[in-house]
């Protein structure tokens, strides 16, 4: 997907940019200051903390695809529904 397509692309996004300045602030600089976050990120996942676990397991694997379970029930059953679209030729006598 091109940016041109990315809907997210376009919005300002006033926290990551704080979250960059304060990085490029930080004492060696951005590199440095990402270093130390993903540092400190394995280090509290090796000591077992779940937060951490889960946002390398998503930053590494992906994030796994929610599920969704669609049902009805005895007394309000799903209803299947088509919806058809028709295209006439305004010249054709019907």
């Amino acid at each position: 997907m091109s940016v041109a397509n990315n809907k997210n692309a376009c919005k300002n996004k006033p926290w990551l940019e704080a979250l960059n300045r304060a990085m490029i602030r930080y004492d060696g600089g951005k590199e440095n200051a990402l270093n130390l976050i993903a540092d400190q990120t394995v280090k509290a996942a090796v000591m077992g903390d779940q937060w951490a676990i889960k946002e390398i397991g998503d930053r590494v694997d992906g994030k796994a695809a929610q599920s969704m379970t669609v049902s009805g029930d005895i007394d309000n059953p799903l209803a299947i529904t088509l919806i058809e679209r028709i295209i006439i030729d305004p010249n054709e006598k019907l």
